[in-house]
């Protein structure tokens, strides 16, 4: 089954989530669906959304770009797929949930079988945390509640790519550009002068 793909776009991200779509379109052969909401939904959308999908889907952030052809792996029932965590704002999370940091991954680019009955719990308990952490502001995060669903209920975490895999803006800057495979870096409103 060819997996499904998807990310998020408020208004202000609409260019960069289409330039996001068109590169992960080229570079992995998945058409992918851009989901619109306004800003303040976006968090909440990010993992509502999956709940959509019924089979191996990927969702990548709307700032996150592929460099090059990308071998994403077979999505497998049980299985959360994502680069290693490297935020601090998950460190903490995973400390005050208790659960284990070195298995921590990052939501910019996430691989689930949306079909396996594990991963639906996954999704729903992360907006259960999140809905419990925010109330009725909007939400402000969703990678950790992910990472600390996924943990509690037992998905198997597979973490991918290695270091330079990816340049991200928060800290993991690549040693070696010809290994870069993708970019995550909205803040970073140069990103087209390094392309």
């Amino acid at each position: 089954m060819t997996p499904s793909a998807f990310t998020i776009a408020s208004p202000e991200h609409s260019q960069i989530a289409l330039e996001a779509g068109v590169r992960f379109f080229q570079f992995t052969g998945m058409n992918p669906f851009i989901a619109r909401c306004t800003r303040d939904e976006v968090h909440e959308m990010k993992l509502k959304h999956w709940l959509n999908f019924d089979g191996p889907t990927w969702f990548f952030d709307a700032d996150w770009w592929a460099l090059k052809n990308l071998d994403l792996p077979e999505i497998k029932s049980g299985e959360v797929i994502a680069p290693r965590c490297i935020s601090e704002t998950v460190r903490g999370r995973c400390t005050k949930d208790k659960v284990n940091y070195d298995l921590a991954f990052c939501s910019c680019l996430v691989g689930m079988d949306m079909s396996s009955g594990l991963m639906r719990r996954v999704v729903e308990e992360a907006l259960r945390l999140q809905k419990t952490e925010y109330g009725d502001r909007p939400a402000g995060r969703d990678e950790q509640f992910l990472n600390t669903a996924a943990q509690r209920l037992g998905a198997k975490i597979n973490l991918i790519g290695g270091p330079g895999h990816h340049y991200n803006w928060c800290s993991n800057v690549a040693r070696n550009w010809s290994s870069v495979s993708c970019i995550h870096a909205a803040r970073q409103k140069e990103k087209l002068e390094w392309l």
